[in-house]
């Protein structure tokens, strides 16, 4: 339950300010998570770990 109002917290302090009185800090932030994060869900990767789990 703290976990869920700490999310919560850093989303009314944080997030939604950033968003509203500051979108382009708000959009590179976003650019920025969505290129460390795009290795891990990259498709290609994502296949072969399936395949390697499937036919091993």
């Amino acid at each position: 339950m703290k976990n869920q109002i700490d999310i919560v917290a850093k989303i009314e302090n944080l997030v939604l300010p950033m968003y509203y009185d500051h979108p382009d800090k708000w959009l590179s932030v976003v650019k920025r998570a969505a290129a460390d994060v795009m290795p891990v869900f990259e498709s290609g990767r994502t296949a072969g770990s399936m395949k390697k789990t499937i036919y091993p």
